[in-house]
C-alpha cells in the first residue's frame, strides 16, 4: 500500500520548530512511500541539501493549500493520502501554524495527522 505523504514546514517539521524528525521522514520514503510538501517549501530546499532526494512534491506557488492537495490527490497515484501539520483545535506550546491544517486536509479529502501525533508515532 502506498502511501502520498505531504507535509506543512512551519512549525512541523524540525527545520522549522516542529517535532517532526527528517530520520523519520527518511524511514516513509525508504519504504516506498511519496512525500511531499504543502507549505514553506522555500524553508526546505535552503536548509536541507539534497532535499530533492526526499521530497517528490514541492508546495504550491500563489495556490491555496485546499487547492494543491485535491489536485495532488488527482493525478498522483497512492493508495492513501495523509497530510500532515498544524492542528488550531488542538492547544500546543508554542502557537500554531497557519492556515488551519487540519480543515484543509478535510475539505480536500486527505487523512490529518497532527505534527505532534506524528512525531509521537501515529502513521
Amino acid at each position: 500500500m502506498k502511501t502520498l505523504w505531504m507535509f506543512d514546514v512551519d512549525e512541523t517539521l524540525e527545520i522549522s520548530s516542529g517535532p517532526v524528525l527528517l530520520k523519520d521522514l527518511v524511514a516513509l520514503r525508504n519504504q516506498g512511500d511519496i512525500l511531499g510538501l504543502c507549505g514553506n517549501w522555500a524553508h526546505v530546499c535552503r536548509s536541507i541539501l539534497n532535499w530533492y532526494d526526499l521530497f517528490s512534491i514541492v508546495g504550491q506557488i500563489a495556490v491555496p493549500k485546499v487547492v494543491h492537495l485535491q489536485q495532488c490527490k488527482m493525478y498522483i497515484p497512492a493508495d492513501r493520502f495523509v497530510f500532515v501539520g498544524n492542528d488550531h483545535s488542538r492547544p500546543r506550546a508554542g502557537g500554531y501554524g497557519s492556515p488551519n491544517d487540519a480543515l484543509t486536509a478535510a475539505q480536500a479529502g486527505w487523512d490529518f495527522i497532527n505534527e505532534t501525533d506524528f512525531a509521537a508515532g501515529a502513521r
